[in-house]
């Protein structure tokens, strides 16, 4: 009977293991490189775009499936890329100092930004395809107007490495931020600096807007995640802050008020919600996190590392806390 018993358990404990591995599974997209530096979604968050070296593959974010390539724009690593919030262009920068904008539909170049200041890091649009901005590694931002094809504002940080540029939802602000531990934001057309936001005490890696734009959250090298009130800039406020960690945070989301997703250099991925914490380790370094929205309200995240490209998890798949 001892023995049925003890062979009955080990068969338990095997399925138990079995399964609990089979939930903590999760899904890859298919890059040749591994580290993969920016991801963008379509607006309807059925497309994925990834950059793969000098290639620019976009997925079908719902399977994972391959949809098509982009080629021929760079002739050096692409390190930050962007849809456009109407899906009709693609833009992407990188190693090589230029930028490239792609039309979306017809799979072709509509135009090429060369720039002769170093590596470009990091890039946004606004939401109606007027104004593009970019950083790059001589410390200066920026903002190109897309229709006119020209320069409209620079601003040269002498003693701060641009680690991201955002655009305010309405297209009105710019948000940077980067080395210096400090987030600035300029009006976009008079180039006017209105405020200057100080609650981190090192880097500012990313930062986020709220849909509606009174709202920003920001993440650090101080393990802060700050929530901020921007609606009067003249008396901005910190909504709250929480260390999350006690590494840096490279990257963070918002799903909705209550509901953002961070994750750091020791591979820790989080999503905080209310009370809850879904958390996981992936092991590598977490260069860029966004959520996969969908009309059932599922928590799902996506994921571009440095050693395991680029990773779809589901929240139910995750620890909770």
């Amino acid at each position: 009977m001892n023995k049925k018993i003890i062979f009955l358990s080990i068969i338990i404990l095997e399925l138990w293991f079995s399964l609990s591995a089979k939930n903590k599974t999760y899904l890859y997209f298919n890059t040749t490189e591994k580290n993969i530096n920016s991801i963008s979604f379509s607006k309807n968050y059925y497309v994925l775009a990834i950059p793969d070296g000098k290639t620019i593959k976009l997925f079908d974010a719902t399977n994972q499936n391959s949809i098509c390539e982009f080629t021929g724009g760079h002739t050096d690593r692409i390190l930050a890329l962007k849809i456009s919030n109407d899906s009709t262009l693609l833009l992407s920068a990188g190693m090589d100092s230029s930028i490239v904008i792609w039309d979306l539909l017809n799979r072709n170049i509509k135009n090429k930004i060369s720039n002769n200041g170093g590596i470009i890091s990091t890039i946004d649009i606004t939401n109606d395809n007027k104004y593009l901005a970019f950083a790059s590694t001589d410390k200066v931002v920026t903002i190109y107007d897309l229709s006119a094809k020209k320069i409209v504002n620079t601003w040269s940080k002498n003693s701060c490495e641009i680690t991201t540029v955002k655009f305010s939802p309405n297209g009105k602000l710019l948000a940077i931020a980067g080395s210096d531990s400090y987030i600035y934001l300029y009006e976009i057309v008079t180039g006017k600096m209105i405020q200057i936001l100080k609650g981190h005490s090192n880097w500012v890696r990313d930062i986020v807007f709220s849909d509606k734009g009174n709202e920003m959250t920001s993440c650090g090298d101080d393990s802060q995640v700050i929530n901020w009130n921007i609606s009067n800039l003249e008396n901005f406020e910190i909504i709250n802050r929480k260390k999350q960690s006690f590494s840096w945070l490279l990257s963070v989301d918002r799903y909705d008020p209550n509901c953002y997703a961070i994750g750091d250099i020791d591979g820790i991925v989080k999503i905080v919600e209310n009370s809850l914490v879904y958390s996981i380790n992936l092991g590598v370094t977490i260069n860029k996190i966004l959520f996969k929205r969908n009309e059932n309200g599922y928590l799902n995240i996506v994921i571009a590392t440095r050693g395991k490209g680029v990773v779809y998890i589901e929240a139910i798949n995750m620890d909770v806390k």
